[in-house]
């Protein structure tokens, strides 16, 4: 790892006297080893996870719960009910979807949407249809 050892104008007049030094340009990565020594990387840890980042998250283990919920339920109005759940849990989860900056304005943003994509990815939904086949073969 490249210690800080610059500062910003540190960093730009040595990267002024490279171009300077010589009649050929420099290599880019001659310039970014001086903008490492300027520049150190935050730590990933350091990101907070957002509000709108714990209610996507909750709101899939809702998901989850309901359809766990539905695959036990035979037809009738509680498998009724607990469809209609499991609609009002989607709509909401596209609510809050809608809510992650555009485009991402953090890493957690990018992480959120990885999450979303997991969840609404094709082995998430074969999950879900499962779960209702399952329900929908107990119908009498």
């Amino acid at each position: 790892m490249v210690e800080r050892s610059h500062t910003i104008s540190t960093a730009a007049a040595e990267i002024v006297a490279l171009i300077n030094s010589r009649a050929q340009s420099p290599w880019p990565e001659e310039i970014e080893a001086i903008i490492a020594k300027a520049v150190a990387p935050q730590p990933m840890a350091d990101t907070p996870v957002s509000n709108l980042s714990l209610a996507i998250r909750a709101k899939i283990a809702q998901l989850h719960a309901a359809y766990a919920t539905l695959g036990k339920l035979h037809d009738g109005p509680e498998f009724d009910a607990a469809e209609a759940v499991v609609d009002r849990l989607k709509a909401d989860l596209c609510d809050l979807e809608e809510m992650i900056p555009k485009p991402p304005r953090a890493y957690a943003d990018l992480v959120t949407r990885a999450e979303l994509a997991l969840y609404w990815s094709a082995d998430t939904l074969e999950d879900d249809r499962r779960d209702m086949a399952t329900a929908r073969s107990w119908r009498i």
